[in-house]
């Protein structure tokens, strides 16, 4: 992270976002992931929804290469920030795109539990596109996230909250959500 930040200059952008659609899908799949052992989580349907954005804007999929170019990969890998013991790390879902929010959580379930355990595979931990932090579970609104070098993108979540929103002339209780995009 610190070579990150010396060597690379980053501008993070932020945005609360009405979310209210991604809660009830959540509240309609929780039961039914359950009935099946998965377990359902915010953040696998968000990398689900960045996984399809990616497709459509390549610009996201860039990286930076050991002669600062900027290269655009086709492959849509998301990395998933991990807390653990002595820090952080990054292990990485690949072919986001192409898989079903069931193997998502699946497999973000393992890649968590596993990089916990120390027992990630150094192919788990290289070949991010993009990488998503979630601090949103400890009540933090927003933050700034340090890029993973080598992509040229991070996306930090923050809190999800119901909030009172004006839309069309009258107050509606929406659930917001900010996000962070370095």
């Amino acid at each position: 992270m610190m070579q990150s930040l010396s060597e690379s200059a980053q501008t993070t952008m932020v945005m609360d976002v009405d979310v209210t659609k991604l809660v009830k899908l959540y509240k309609e799949k929780r039961s039914e992931f359950k009935a099946q052992n998965v377990k359902l989580s915010y953040t696998a349907i968000l990398i689900k929804a960045l996984a399809n954005t990616l497709t459509k804007h390549d610009r996201f999929r860039t990286k930076i290469t050991e002669n600062n170019m900027l290269v655009t990969g086709s492959e849509i890998n998301i990395g998933i920030a991990v807390d653990i013991e002595d820090g952080l790390i990054v292990p990485v879902l690949k072919a986001a795109d192409q898989k079903d929010l069931k193997t998502i959580c699946i497999e973000l379930e393992s890649l968590a539990r596993r990089a916990r355990e120390n027992s990630l595979e150094m192919d788990e931990l290289s070949g991010g596109t993009i990488t998503i932090t979630n601090l949103g579970m400890f009540g933090i609104k927003y933050f700034t996230p340090i890029l993973n070098l080598p992509e040229s993108s991070i996306l930090g979540v923050g809190a999800l909250t119901e909030q009172p929103v004006i839309v069309d002339g009258g107050i509606h209780v929406k659930s917001i959500m900010t996000l962070s995009l370095t």
